[in-house]
């Protein structure tokens, strides 16, 4: 069972990260994308993650007016866009500081809370569109149902829900709970919505044979090392291996850059050469009929 508390791991993430290159981060990708990873590397993701969104919510019509709830707004990513297609943005997170910064931007026809989006405080049939991008899946299980069902009782007749989720069953971190394409579109149809839309979204073949790789070598030279350590080496040995340890470390980064690079076009013809099951995300846009 996972130990994982939602509120404690985002609470202190923001702490340790909020702060971090604002000039250079103006968005926080180092934040709510990938905290263990440099900028160049979460700004691959950002890029998609916008390209997917800005081609998907053009089915929800013109958003002159119209009222936007954004679940899980962090640093405001999507609420800008909302807010520049002149939509009326209400933006709920589960953290204060994030929310604190949020109210001081002064955007034009916004508003934030700090609410979780099991318990909205909303009124039935409030909303005309739906945001939530990658953040379901930080949900433990229990609390997704309850959040699906929240997010469909305050959702107009005919209005739109539009998220991205993960949907790839392995390897992940205690704070993400994925499920398949499958499995999230049954929990909103469950809730009275329509399926408009469902695409792959992240496939990057590259990043992730390169992970692959860097594993593996990682460790080989981890078990290589604690064999060391049994050994009376000389210190010449030891400043050899030390030496070779920073060199690994600096073609490591440079060979991460270079795969991180040569992604953005692959990724663009990725949707025609790979099923969507080979992604580890989904982009979905739902209509709520009720």
């Amino acid at each position: 069972m996972s130990n994982y508390d939602m509120k404690k791991y985002w609470n202190n993430l923001y702490k340790q990260r909020g702060q971090l290159n604002e000039l250079l981060d103006n968005e926080g990708l180092l934040t709510v994308c990938h905290p263990d990873k440099p900028l160049y590397y979460n700004k691959l993701f950002d890029f998609f993650e916008k390209k997917a969104f800005s081609e998907t919510i053009q089915k929800c019509g013109l958003l002159l007016n119209k009222v936007v709830l954004d679940i899980g707004s962090g640093t405001g990513r999507w609420v800008k866009k909302f807010v520049a297609l002149g939509a009326t943005v209400h933006g709920i997170d589960i953290v204060e500081e994030a929310i604190s910064k949020l109210k001081r931007k002064n955007l034009p026809g916004t508003s934030f809370q700090v609410m979780s989006a099991d318990k909205l405080k909303f009124p039935d049939n409030y909303f005309d569109v739906v945001n939530s991008i990658v953040v379901l899946l930080h949900l433990p299980y229990e609390k997704q149902e309850k959040a699906i069902a929240e997010i469909c009782r305050v959702t107009k007749n005919g209005g739109k829900i539009l998220l991205i989720e993960s949907t790839f069953m392995k390897n992940y971190p205690e704070h993400v709970f994925p499920n398949t394409p499958q499995r999230w579109i049954s929990l909103f149809q469950k809730h009275g919505c329509k399926l408009i839309i469902y695409k792959g979204q992240e496939y990057f073949p590259l990043l992730r044979l390169f992970d692959c790789l860097y594993k593996t070598i990682k460790k080989i030279t981890e078990k290589d090392a604690k064999d060391r350590s049994t050994i009376d080496l000389s210190y010449n040995t030891q400043k050899k291996a030390g030496i070779v340890k920073t060199l690994l470390k600096k073609v490591f980064s440079l060979s991460e850059r270079i795969t991180v690079y040569l992604s953005y076009p692959i990724e663009y013809v990725c949707p025609y050469i790979f099923p969507s099951s080979f992604s580890r995300h989904g982009i979905f846009l739902f209509e709520v009929i009720k």
